[in-house]
């Protein structure tokens, strides 16, 4: 079994045709972060379970509860640490981790023509065809599980609490 960091062995084993882009090269700069998915660990009464959203958006737990029932909360840092040993907090792999985690994925993700995972490399992205990346999260729950990220909104927040 492969490590939950050597997404690439993952990718592998599994026959999911991909290939790599560096963050510096021309086509990695222009990637926009709606492309490039974000996993995150959830925790509720039932145990744990991984969402997988846009870059750019923010995970809408009040959407997943409506959607599937489930009343999760964001995933500690230690509990990450237990779960995903090794790897940097803010770049979860989307697959590899426990199979008796339940996949949550954005809708909006399975729309695209190429997407983007982080690895443990931060210079490196992988990309994988839509098609491909469907064929990963077969099986995974999908639906409106994300809204887009409002900047202005955080910047007002950090001006009010720095008052």
């Amino acid at each position: 079994m492969q490590s939950v960091l050597d997404l690439d062995g993952i990718l592998r084993e599994n026959g999911i045709p991909f290939d790599t882009v560096g963050r510096d090269d021309q086509e990695g700069a222009s990637i926009g972060r709606n492309r490039i998915a974000k996993t995150l660990l959830l925790a509720d009464v039932r145990g744990y379970a991984v969402a997988v959203i846009p870059g750019n958006h923010q995970i809408d737990l009040l959407a997943l509860r409506r959607e599937f029932g489930r009343s999760f909360r964001l995933g500690r840092p230690d509990e990450t640490e237990r779960l995903f040993p090794g790897a940097r907090p803010n770049a979860l792999p989307p697959v590899g981790g426990d199979p008796r985690l339940e996949t949550f994925l954005d809708l909006s993700l399975v729309r695209l023509r190429d997407v983007f995972l982080e690895t443990r490399d931060p210079r490196r992205l992988i990309r994988i065809v839509g098609e491909s990346f469907r064929a990963l999260f077969y099986g995974a729950w999908c639906g409106p599980i994300s809204r887009a990220a409002n900047p202005e909104a955080r910047l007002f927040q950090r001006a009010a609490r720095a008052r």
